[in-house]
């Protein structure tokens, strides 16, 4: 009792616990108020104790990335780890060995829309794309522009999740981070697409 006199704000609340404590139970008849009071003192004290011990807990919680932000994190791991994945490398900028099927899979259905429409833009063919043949060739195009190597290394460094969106920070070697946009799309995480289209 004598440290918590010391600390009239842990005090004062002490007594209220204790007051509504009395107050709820209907008071004591016993003629042994004081004693009761004691008890309970201790009891209100440790009750406050634990309150904080649960209020830090939730903040560590909280620090913790979520289930989501895990999902999400790991579906971008995935997307950098199958362009990482290409066998022919920076050496034969002609060929690529990337699992174009998996890739596009990771992508939101408007993002293959947007893959195939780039497709189209790039090779100047009008012909049916599939997402799968247009990332082969944008895959090439970035090979033969010296774009491709910037993928090499990537590095997810943060996700915030925001409901059906979220937003993965990646960082190249040691370059500069950039975002990356997600949707939850049929259950999973999804990269979106571009913003500009």
């Amino acid at each position: 009792m004598r440290g918590l006199r010391n600390r009239s704000l842990l005090a004062l609340l002490v007594i209220a616990v204790t007051v509504a404590f009395a107050a709820g139970c209907g008071g004591d008849d016993s003629g042994q108020g004081g004693d009761q009071g004691e008890r309970t003192a201790p009891a209100a004290a440790a009750g406050v104790e634990a309150q904080a011990q649960e209020k830090a807990l939730a903040r560590k919680r909280a620090e913790a990335p979520s289930e989501q932000a895990l999902e999400a994190e790991e579906a971008v791991s995935d997307f950098y780890a199958i362009l990482g994945a290409d066998k022919a490398g920076k050496k034969n900028p002609d060929r690529t060995t990337i699992d174009s099927l998996s890739f596009c899979e990771l992508m939101s259905e408007e993002a293959r829309a947007q893959t195939v429409h780039y497709a189209k833009i790039s090779s100047g063919i009008q012909r049916e794309w599939d997402c799968e043949s247009a990332v082969d060739l944008l895959v090439l195009r970035s090979k033969r522009l010296g774009g491709f190597e910037s993928t090499q290394g990537a590095e997810v460094i943060g996700v915030n999740v925001e409901g059906d969106r979220a937003t993965a920070t990646v960082r190249f070697g040691k370059g500069l981070a950039t975002s990356i946009s997600l949707i939850w799309e049929d259950g999973e995480w999804k990269l979106a697409a571009t913003p500009t289209g």
